[in-house]
């Protein structure tokens, strides 16, 4: 009878033990990255419905074109990427990044996160620390470590909500949460649609030409010089 209830206890445990301890969700990556996303909500969500492939948003992007303009930077060693950005989409957003462009910031820092069919980012003051063979050889964890991707600029932009998509080439900026304050310099691009970012960071910006080489940036490559373009 001992027995009996024994392993009955033991059985019982085992299914609380399932029931209560979840494995904790993996983080999206350093902080202020895009892909901070919550991993919990949605799995939970595409769980719920048999019909999530049939929910992706359609490929719209129209930005207000009114007071656009381009900016280009120079990616050492690949060629010239050129963004457009549209102050109407997002005012304070475009105005900090373009000062930021014209003092100079942007030159010389390098690519701290690179991952293939998501996104490339850039924008921490930190990396000049660094050779582009230096962070080329660093792992996710020594980048980590050497707090990589914390860095930015010291002045934080409001968040700016819009209707502008994170579609292929767009340009926006990276947060340490969703939706926050916290605009600080660092940006990020989109190497394909991410459509779960949509109206958690602020879109503000497109490359118009020089996707080619964008899709050639590799961890540690440097920003040369970035300029408004006359």
């Amino acid at each position: 009878m001992k027995s009996i209830l024994w392993i009955f206890g033991i059985v019982i445990f085992g299914l609380l033990v399932m029931f209560i301890v979840e494995p904790k969700p993996p983080k999206g990556g350093l902080i202020g990255n895009p892909a901070d996303q919550d991993n919990t909500s949605s799995s939970s969500s595409s769980s719920s419905t048999s019909t999530a492939s049939t929910s992706t948003p359609t490929e719209v992007f129209k930005p207000p074109m009114k007071g656009a303009f381009n900016v280009v930077m120079t990616i050492a060693g690949k060629g010239d990427v050129t963004m457009q950005l549209y102050p109407q989409a997002a005012p304070k957003t475009v105005a900090e990044f373009k000062r930021l462009v014209t003092s100079g910031y942007y030159n010389g820092i390098k690519f701290h996160r690179v991952e293939p069919n998501f996104v490339v980012q850039a924008g921490d003051p930190q990396t000049r620390k660094y050779t582009t063979q230096q962070l080329a050889q660093m792992t996710p964890n020594q980048i980590q470590e050497a707090r990589l991707g914390t860095g930015g600029s010291g002045v934080y932009v409001p968040f700016e909500k819009n209707n502008l998509q994170n579609i292929t080439g767009t340009v926006a900026m990276a947060l340490n949460a969703p939706k926050s304050n916290s605009a600080n310099g660092q940006f990020y691009i989109n190497l394909k649609s991410n459509h779960f970012l949509d109206g958690n960071y602020c879109v503000f910006g497109k490359v118009i030409s020089g996707m080619n080489v964008v899709d050639k940036i590799t961890l540690g490559d440097e920003i040369t010089k970035m300029a408004v373009k006359p």
